[in-house]
């Protein structure tokens, strides 16, 4: 069978929407050390500005699932990059911490747009059978634009300092907003509107039936289960993703740009297991996609406890071998919950609605990261970090296998 033409732009079109969303997000992470010299910020008001932009983000998935039911993915898509741009060029003309703190919380809201209105047009796209792998090979724009992101950041801020940093990747974002609203097709001529939602020129006989909403997904045991094992994957993903540069600075003594080169080894790592593990959820019929999530993330579990066998004084390569490894096994099961997982829900409460509450629900993971990480780091060291990392890694894991029976509950 064919694929339905405008197929291909449309999964250009949304890769490269939420990977360019990333060239936005990395400067702060790439640039802290930096923030700490020319401001004179601490760790504390460094955390300040994680968590804010973590829980407005939280915040934002739940608004635009429902969003994408109102207004269509291809505006929600253009407004989050527009939105983006804008809370970068302010962040990077600030100087107090609190002014910091509220421009990234901003940018939070919008950043929190690309990815239910992204994978709801991909839903719309891709069927049941072959989403694994196509949303495999889609979610490598997070590792990809994160990679992009941190090694962009890290050159203008080598070169021109961290406020060019921060905002100056916001000029390609305006650009990329309009190209969306003019070029972007939601779904394919002959499919019906996503999530229930009613096209301007359908008729109500044509109208699809109407998709449970917020409330059902949010009693629905199989989203908790899956959101559940989010909330594990997110504490890691933003604890390495917001620390790594940080953590290979102050522990190890690497400058600021060997420190955010290597740190593109995660991203590097994770473009390779988001494939893989996509392309495993497909063929894995009969134990479906929570199982291979969560012998993904078993295995995320021993490679993060192996970093306190790393050496004092290991060589950069092993680091990035290391990094690259976990990034491997992190993104994997991370881009298979998020995407192809929460988007096999959205039969029952609409595609874009399942995957922002479940990507909503974990993004609770990511505000917690900053607490949890400085907290182990404080208390046991940077190897007692990483352990800590483990333990909720395992945790995830183990929930995911209850998902067969979470299903079946819910269709009862």
């Amino acid at each position: 069978m064919s694929a339905p033409p405008g197929r291909g732009r449309a999964f250009g079109l949304t890769w490269l929407s939420y990977a360019s969303l990333y060239l936005c997000r990395k400067g702060v992470a790439v640039s802290k050390a930096s923030l700490v010299r020319d401001l004179s910020l601490t760790e504390g008001t460094l955390a300040a500005i994680d968590t804010a932009y973590l829980v407005t983000y939280a915040a934002g998935q739940f608004l635009s699932g429902v969003g994408v039911q109102r207004l269509g993915a291809r505006r929600v898509i253009a407004i989050g990059l527009a939105g983006s741009a804008l809370a970068s060029f302010a962040f990077g003309a600030s100087t107090a911490g609190w002014l910091l703190v509220v421009c990234f919380a901003l940018n939070g809201i919008f950043q929190a747009t690309g990815w239910p209105a992204g994978t709801s047009v991909m839903a719309n796209w891709y069927p049941g059978p072959e989403r694994g792998s196509a949303m495999g090979f889609w979610a490598t724009n997070y590792q990809a634009g994160g990679l992009a992101g941190t090694a962009l950041a890290t050159l203008l801020l080598a070169h021109f300092g961290w406020r060019v940093a921060i905002a100056g990747p916001g000029v390609w974002l305006l650009v990329y907003a309009v190209v969306v609203l003019l070029a972007l097709r939601e779904r394919p001529a002959a499919a019906p509107p996503p999530d229930g939602a009613r096209s301007k020129d359908a008729s109500p006989a044509a109208a699809p039936p109407r998709t449970g909403g917020l409330r059902t997904a949010l009693r629905d045991p199989a989203v908790w289960v899956v959101a559940t094992a989010h909330v594990c994957l997110k504490v890691i993903l933003y604890g390495l993703l917001f620390w790594i540069p940080y953590f290979l600075h102050t522990a190890h003594g690497y400058d600021d740009a060997t420190a955010g080169y290597l740190s593109v080894s995660l991203e590097a790592g994770g473009i390779a297991g988001t494939i893989v593990t996509g392309r495993l959820s497909d063929l894995s019929v009969r134990r479906g996609r929570g199982f291979v999530a969560a012998i993904m993330m078993l295995l995320l579990t021993v490679v993060l406890a192996a970093q306190a066998l790393l050496p004092a004084g290991a060589p950069p390569v092993l680091h990035a071998s290391w990094i690259a490894a976990v990034g491997f096994f992190l993104f994997g099961p991370e881009s298979l919950v998020a995407g192809a997982a929460a988007q096999d829900l959205g039969a029952r409460h609409g595609t874009s609605v399942a995957v922002g509450v479940v990507n909503g629900i974990g993004s609770l993971g990511g505000i917690l990261q900053g607490v949890v990480t400085l907290g182990l780091r404080d208390a046991f060291g940077w190897s007692g970090a990483f352990a800590g990392f483990a333990v909720l890694s395992a945790v995830g894991g183990l929930a995911l296998f209850a998902l067969p029976l979470a299903s079946r509950t819910a269709k009862e």
